[in-house]
């Protein structure tokens, strides 16, 4: 069962085939067989999901097993910790339900765990102090990615069908890649954040999720998408994500960029030779591909005020946990990257931050208005393969900081500013071995672009998944 997809799944328990105590009960003997390889599920939860299986009934997704981000979804009484020591050794549990958690449980979906985190959400690796690194179920030599790590190992490894991620800078959309996985950063708007949040980082950041087929991305997109009463954005649905698959992509233009923005650096060769295929596969297809990209991507200012509001924000999650915990999290319980972020966003004054945020929403016009004349942007997801557990430096300097951006590619920040859907969807793999995803932007609210485009890749390069020695894979 470990290969159905949670479409299939569904099915099934709709068919009477299986019970979703049944699929709950082989989604949890598998994460027991291969969870100690991987460390992806920090807070199993295996007798709840048992019980909460035996009362499901109806939904688009009954019956399918899934894990959630030990971050912006929480569940009360459940651990929520964020990667953060202090939380960890606190015990912290969450006071409330997140909304979007319960759509999940009233479309049928089975939490069976949380799932590893960086510390604060705040890195491109899931490494952190607290839980340790995440292993990647195609090499468990090498990285997850992150921060929704813990749910794109969960995933690969054949646990769930589903994994719950954020990402307010790529961190679904790497973890995709890394993992060779479906990953959709949706509009800003379409999942409420309620109760307790409006948005986060400044509106940067959106839940989403991870899987293993784009028909999976469209189902439980439809299942939990929607606005609640006083949420800060609306982005009202064209038409629901699995009705767009049954239609075929009409004639679309495409723009390929193959080099990094903000002065990154080019594709690594094999993840460029991989884009260029999925670029003719567009073509092939009937679409215009053109060698074109918004010209605003290479406005290297945007890093820093980028990171002004991010490191602001951080600085406000560390103090929002001094509450949770009672108690001043001080900055030298936190990880050196967060360290110094934390300092740096204290530093910033009010007229700083909103200049900041000022910048970014011009930015954010100027890189929206390549797609009046373009429908689709395609690039590398992450410019290099996968990179190994330890790569990236634990406490990197500013220059350290510059050198990750500049090889990572930095393709994946600029979309969480203008709020635009992107997806990662999986297009090959590495002469090691390893899967490479590739990046596709649409213009604002145009998921069903992005996934009727992703459907012609996913069909042309079907998931198998790795090839690993994790026990009980199949």
């Amino acid at each position: 069962m470990d290969q159905l997809d949670a479409t299939e799944i569904a099915a099934m328990v709709r068919r009477g085939e299986a019970s979703p105590r049944e699929i709950a009960a082989d989604a949890i003997a598998r994460a027991e067989q291969r969870n100690p390889a991987i460390n992806a599920i920090i807070h199993p939860r295996y007798d709840k999901a048992l019980h909460d299986a035996a009362s499901v009934a109806h939904g688009p997704l009954a019956g399918v097993p899934i894990v959630v981000k030990d971050a912006s979804v929480t569940e009360a009484g459940e651990p929520h910790h964020e990667g953060l020591r202090a939380a960890k050794d606190a015990d912290h549990r969450a006071t409330t339900t997140s909304w979007l958690l319960e759509r999940l449980t009233a479309a049928g979906c089975i939490v069976i765990g949380r799932t590893n985190v960086p510390e604060l959400c705040t890195h491109t690796t899931t490494e952190p102090l607290a839980y340790g690194p995440t292993r990647n179920p195609w090499s468990l030599e090498h990285s997850a990615g992150g921060s929704s790590g813990g749910s794109a190992a969960a995933v690969a490894a054949g646990i769930t069908p589903v994994g719950h991620g954020s990402d307010g800078g790529g961190s679904i959309r790497a973890p995709a890649s890394f993992c060779g996985l479906v990953g959709l950063k949706p509009t800003r708007g379409r999942f409420s954040m309620g109760p307790t949040n409006g948005e986060h980082w400044a509106g940067l950041s959106t839940d989403g999720f991870l899987t293993r087929s784009v028909r999976d991305s469209a189902a439980v997109f439809d299942a939990v998408a929607g606005n609640a009463p006083g949420d800060p954005y609306a982005t009202p649905l064209r038409t629901p994500l699995c009705d767009a698959l049954d239609r075929p992509l009409a004639p679309k233009v495409v723009g390929v960029r193959t080099w990094g923005a903000c002065g990154g650096d080019r594709a690594h060769p094999e993840v460029e030779a991989i884009v260029r295929r999925v670029a003719g596969l567009l073509e092939g297809a009937g679409h215009h591909v053109v060698e074109d990209s918004p010209a605003a991507l290479d406005e290297v200012d945007a890093i820093a005020h980028q990171g002004t509001v991010v490191s602001v924000n951080v600085a406000a999650d560390v103090a929002a946990w001094s509450r949770r915990l009672g108690r001043d999290v001080a900055l030298d319980e936190l990880e050196p990257r967060n360290r110094m972020s934390v300092a740096n966003g204290r530093s910033v004054d009010g007229i700083a931050y909103v200049t900041a945020q000022a910048w970014l929403q011009a930015w954010s016009r100027r890189l929206a208005a390549w797609f009046v004349t373009h429908d689709l942007l395609l690039t590398p997801t992450v410019s290099c393969p996968p990179v190994r557990i330890g790569e990236l430096p634990v406490a990197p300097t500013t220059d350290d900081m510059a050198a990750m951006r500049r090889r990572l590619g930095w393709l994946l920040g600029p979309w969480n500013v203008t709020g635009q859907p992107a997806i990662s969807v999986p297009a090959g793999v590495t002469s090691d071995g390893l899967p490479v995803g590739v990046q596709l932007v649409a213009p604002w609210g145009r998921e069903d672009l992005l996934l009727q485009a992703a459907l012609l890749i996913d069909q042309a390069y079907p998931w198998s998944g790795p090839q690993s020695a994790l026990p009980g894979k199949r």
